[in-house]
């Protein structure tokens, strides 16, 4: 304890203590370097900021073009259904972006900077939650799939799908347009989006 800054200064040290959750935290370089690139690269397109059929039609997948199909610096995500009693979505696709080739690979989550930790801590919400006398709380429906991706990374979020459960060998390959959720950065992104607007 006699290296720390605060050993000659009981009442900072006891004040600091005290404030837990307010002060704001320094960013590293590389946080801030990572926040400029999403402020330079963000752009509304097609106004977004359940299974394939719907995610096709709504814009946050597509099929690999045909011109695209032999590049070599691609990423497939292995992906599998999560099976609930629900009447809204009793199949839903969960994508690993954890999973590894081998032990010796790198997973689609350690080639990705996670970004900054946006989240509000305890204290703040706490503070915010008594200083209004109603608050609001709110699920978007289809989050991360409502943050566009850049074209450029499209081709590390591919994933192959059956397209006819009769015929095996009729693959078709997909990727996201979308932030996918598991991908250690989306929470930064879907974050940073909303205190942005």
């Amino acid at each position: 304890m006699s290296d720390s800054k605060f050993a000659e200064d009981p009442i900072q040290q006891l004040w600091t203590l005290e404030s837990v959750g307010i002060v704001d935290q320094d960013m590293s370089p590389e946080d801030k370097f990572v926040l400029e690139e999403f402020k330079n690269s963000i752009s509304m397109v097609e106004g977004r900021y359940e299974i394939i059929k719907e995610q096709l039609s709504l814009g946050f997948i597509e099929t690999v073009p045909e011109e695209d199909q032999n590049r070599t610096n691609v990423h497939y995500l292995p992906h599998l259904p999560v099976i609930k009693d629900s009447t809204t979505t009793p199949i839903r696709i969960v994508f690993d972006a954890s999973a590894r080739m081998d032990k010796q690979a790198p997973s689609l989550n350690d080639c990705l900077y996670s970004g900054p930790s946006l989240t509000s801590h305890l204290t703040d919400l706490l503070l915010k939650f008594r200083l209004d006398p109603f608050a609001v709380s709110a699920d978007i429906s289809k989050a991360f799939l409502r943050v566009g991706l850049q074209p450029r990374d499209r081709d590390y979020t591919r994933f192959i799908w059956l397209k006819d459960l009769n015929n095996e060998k009729d693959l078709q390959a997909y990727r996201f347009r979308s932030v996918l959720f598991g991908a250690t950065c989306s929470p930064f992104l879907l974050s940073q989006l909303a205190t942005s607007l």
